[in-house]
C-alpha cells in the first residue's frame, strides 16, 4: 500500500513513525536554517525506524562565469543555497548518514544526501 503526499508546511499530517521514505527535492535552499531544523525534526518524528530521507538540493556552483548558469541562478529565488557541510550541520545528528556527496549535473552542483532513522 503506497501513498504519496505533497507537504507544503512544517507540519506533516500523518501519525508518528508511519512513513518509510521522505523525498525532499529542490526545496531547502528556499528555507532558512531555523525552518529546515524544524522540518528535519518533523521528518524524525514521522519516519519509521529504518525509514529514509532522500534530500537533493542546489549546492553552490563554482562555474558561474558561464552566462547560462548566471541567468538561471539569477531566476532562482532561493536565498539559502548551502554547501554540503553546511547542510549536514543544519540537519544535525538525528539521522545516520547513508550517503553524502555533491553531484555535478552539467554546470550545476547538487547536494545529494541519504539519511536513515
Amino acid at each position: 500500500n503506497k501513498q504519496f503526499e505533497i507537504i507544503t508546511d512544517e507540519k506533516i499530517p500523518v501519525q508518528d513513525e508511519s512513513i518509510d521514505l521522505i523525498l525532499c527535492l529542490g526545496t531547502i535552499h528556499h528555507i532558512s536554517d531555523t525552518s529546515v531544523k524544524k522540518i528535519i525534526n518533523q521528518f524524525n518524528e514521522k519516519l519509521k525506524i529504518g525509514g529514509r530521507v532522500i534530500l537533493i538540493d542546489s549546492a553552490p556552483a563554482y562555474e558561474q562565469d558561464h552566462s547560462i548558469v548566471r541567468f538561471i541562478v539569477s531566476m532562482d529565488i532561493g536565498d539559502d543555497i548551502r554547501t554540503l557541510e553546511h547542510t549536514l550541520a543544519v540537519i544535525g545528528n538525528k539521522f545516520k548518514i547513508i550517503e553524502k556527496q555533491v553531484k555535478k549535473i552539467g554546470r550545476y552542483n547538487f547536494n545529494f544526501i541519504i539519511l536513515e532513522k
